[in-house]
Protein backbone atom coordinates (compact mmCIF):
# COMPACT_ATOMS: atom_id res chain seq x y z
CA UNK A 1 0.00 0.00 0.00
CA UNK A 2 1.34 3.42 -0.94
CA UNK A 3 0.16 6.68 0.57
CA UNK A 4 1.54 10.06 -0.40
CA UNK A 5 1.47 13.21 1.65
CA UNK A 6 -1.50 15.54 1.48
CA UNK A 7 0.28 18.42 -0.28
CA UNK A 8 -1.42 19.43 -3.52
CA UNK A 9 1.71 19.88 -5.59
CA UNK A 10 3.21 17.89 -8.42
CA UNK A 11 5.71 15.42 -7.09
CA UNK A 12 7.53 12.35 -8.28
CA UNK A 13 7.56 9.30 -6.07
CA UNK A 14 9.81 6.29 -6.45
CA UNK A 15 8.86 3.10 -4.68
CA UNK A 16 11.22 0.14 -4.66
CA UNK A 17 9.89 -3.23 -3.60
CA UNK A 18 11.16 -6.75 -3.86
CA UNK A 19 9.03 -9.37 -5.55
CA UNK A 20 8.93 -12.82 -4.02
CA UNK A 21 11.06 -15.35 -5.83
CA UNK A 22 9.15 -17.91 -7.86
CA UNK A 23 11.94 -20.44 -7.37
CA UNK A 24 12.05 -20.46 -3.55
CA UNK A 25 9.62 -22.29 -1.27
CA UNK A 26 7.06 -20.17 0.56
CA UNK A 27 6.13 -21.25 4.07
CA UNK A 28 2.40 -21.37 4.70
CA UNK A 29 1.79 -19.78 8.06
CA UNK A 30 -0.88 -21.10 10.43
CA UNK A 31 -1.07 -24.63 9.02
CA UNK A 32 -1.50 -26.88 12.05
CA UNK A 33 -1.96 -30.59 12.66
CA UNK A 34 -2.62 -32.41 15.90
CA UNK A 35 0.22 -34.51 17.29
CA UNK A 36 0.85 -37.60 15.15
CA UNK A 37 -2.07 -36.74 12.83
CA UNK A 38 -2.32 -35.59 9.21
CA UNK A 39 -5.81 -34.08 9.40
CA UNK A 40 -5.98 -30.31 8.88
CA UNK A 41 -7.34 -28.36 11.82
CA UNK A 42 -10.14 -25.82 11.13
CA UNK A 43 -7.83 -22.82 11.58
CA UNK A 44 -5.54 -24.32 8.92
CA UNK A 45 -8.42 -24.42 6.45
CA UNK A 46 -9.13 -20.74 7.14
CA UNK A 47 -5.46 -19.88 6.51
CA UNK A 48 -5.46 -21.88 3.26
CA UNK A 49 -8.62 -20.06 2.14
CA UNK A 50 -7.05 -16.65 2.85
CA UNK A 51 -3.60 -17.39 1.44
CA UNK A 52 -3.03 -20.27 -0.92
CA UNK A 53 -6.44 -20.57 -2.57
CA UNK A 54 -6.36 -16.83 -3.25
CA UNK A 55 -2.89 -17.13 -4.80
CA UNK A 56 -3.94 -20.07 -6.97
CA UNK A 57 -7.15 -18.35 -8.10
CA UNK A 58 -5.30 -15.11 -8.85
CA UNK A 59 -2.62 -17.00 -10.80
CA UNK A 60 -4.45 -19.66 -12.83
CA UNK A 61 -1.33 -20.56 -14.83
CA UNK A 62 0.80 -21.78 -11.95
CA UNK A 63 1.13 -25.30 -10.66
CA UNK A 64 2.75 -25.98 -7.30
CA UNK A 65 4.42 -28.58 -5.15
CA UNK A 66 2.92 -28.70 -1.69
CA UNK A 67 5.61 -29.91 0.72
CA UNK A 68 5.39 -30.96 4.34
CA UNK A 69 8.34 -31.40 6.72
CA UNK A 70 8.75 -32.90 10.18
CA UNK A 71 11.25 -32.42 12.97
CA UNK A 72 14.00 -34.96 13.75
CA UNK A 73 12.09 -36.87 16.41
CA UNK A 74 10.82 -40.29 15.44
CA UNK A 75 12.01 -42.82 12.89
CA UNK A 76 12.97 -41.53 9.44
CA UNK A 77 10.49 -43.78 7.61
CA UNK A 78 7.67 -42.81 9.95
CA UNK A 79 8.38 -39.09 9.55
CA UNK A 80 8.51 -39.50 5.78
CA UNK A 81 5.08 -41.14 5.75
CA UNK A 82 3.59 -38.60 8.18
CA UNK A 83 4.83 -35.66 6.13
CA UNK A 84 3.47 -37.21 2.91
CA UNK A 85 0.04 -37.68 4.51
CA UNK A 86 0.09 -34.09 5.77
CA UNK A 87 1.01 -32.69 2.35
CA UNK A 88 -1.71 -34.82 0.79
CA UNK A 89 -4.30 -33.52 3.26
CA UNK A 90 -3.57 -29.98 2.08
CA UNK A 91 -3.79 -31.02 -1.57
CA UNK A 92 -7.09 -32.82 -0.89
CA UNK A 93 -8.47 -29.68 0.75
CA UNK A 94 -7.40 -27.50 -2.20
CA UNK A 95 -9.07 -29.88 -4.66
CA UNK A 96 -12.28 -29.85 -2.56
CA UNK A 97 -12.21 -26.06 -2.88
CA UNK A 98 -12.12 -26.25 -6.69
CA UNK A 99 -8.40 -26.26 -7.49
CA UNK A 100 -7.62 -28.65 -10.37
CA UNK A 101 -5.86 -31.77 -9.05
CA UNK A 102 -3.15 -31.61 -11.72
CA UNK A 103 -2.08 -28.15 -10.48
CA UNK A 104 -0.99 -29.39 -7.04
CA UNK A 105 1.48 -32.13 -6.15
CA UNK A 106 1.94 -33.42 -2.59
CA UNK A 107 5.45 -34.28 -1.43
CA UNK A 108 6.48 -35.33 2.05
CA UNK A 109 10.10 -34.68 2.93
CA UNK A 110 10.03 -35.94 6.50
CA UNK A 111 13.13 -34.70 8.26
CA UNK A 112 15.35 -34.84 5.17
CA UNK A 113 15.27 -31.08 4.37
CA UNK A 114 15.96 -29.11 7.54
CA UNK A 115 15.10 -25.42 7.46
CA UNK A 116 17.84 -22.97 6.54
CA UNK A 117 17.79 -19.95 8.85
CA UNK A 118 16.89 -16.81 6.93
CA UNK A 119 17.60 -13.24 7.96
CA UNK A 120 13.99 -12.91 9.14
CA UNK A 121 14.17 -16.07 11.28
CA UNK A 122 17.53 -14.98 12.71
CA UNK A 123 15.95 -11.71 13.83
CA UNK A 124 13.12 -13.64 15.52
CA UNK A 125 15.39 -16.25 17.11
CA UNK A 126 18.73 -14.71 18.12
CA UNK A 127 20.16 -18.10 19.12
CA UNK A 128 20.46 -18.87 15.39
CA UNK A 129 22.32 -16.93 12.77
CA UNK A 130 21.49 -16.45 9.12
CA UNK A 131 22.67 -19.40 7.07
CA UNK A 132 22.47 -21.97 9.90
CA UNK A 133 20.89 -25.28 8.97
CA UNK A 134 18.82 -26.63 11.84
CA UNK A 135 20.07 -29.97 13.12
CA UNK A 136 18.93 -32.78 15.37
CA UNK A 137 20.93 -31.29 18.24
CA UNK A 138 19.07 -27.97 18.19
CA UNK A 139 16.49 -27.21 20.84
CA UNK A 140 12.68 -27.27 20.82
CA UNK A 141 12.30 -24.04 18.86
CA UNK A 142 14.28 -25.62 16.03
CA UNK A 143 11.90 -28.58 16.00
CA UNK A 144 9.00 -26.15 15.68
CA UNK A 145 10.68 -24.31 12.80
CA UNK A 146 11.39 -27.59 11.00
CA UNK A 147 7.74 -28.70 11.28
CA UNK A 148 6.38 -26.74 8.36
CA UNK A 149 4.21 -26.84 5.27
CA UNK A 150 5.31 -24.85 2.26
CA UNK A 151 4.70 -24.54 -1.44
CA UNK A 152 6.92 -23.92 -4.43
CA UNK A 153 5.91 -22.96 -7.94
CA UNK A 154 6.65 -25.79 -10.38
CA UNK A 155 5.31 -24.20 -13.55
CA UNK A 156 3.95 -20.85 -14.72
CA UNK A 157 2.48 -22.27 -17.92
CA UNK A 158 -0.34 -24.45 -16.58
CA UNK A 159 -3.20 -24.52 -19.07
CA UNK A 160 -1.41 -22.42 -21.67
CA UNK A 161 -0.43 -25.24 -24.03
Amino acid sequence: EFMSDTAEVDAEYVVDFVLASVTKPVILENIFYDFDKATLRPESEEALDRELITILNDNPNISIELASHTDFRGRDAYNQDLSQRRAQSVVDYLVQQGIAPDRVKAVGYGESVPKLITKKLASQYPQFKEGDVLSEEDQEVAHQINRRTEFQVLSITYGLY
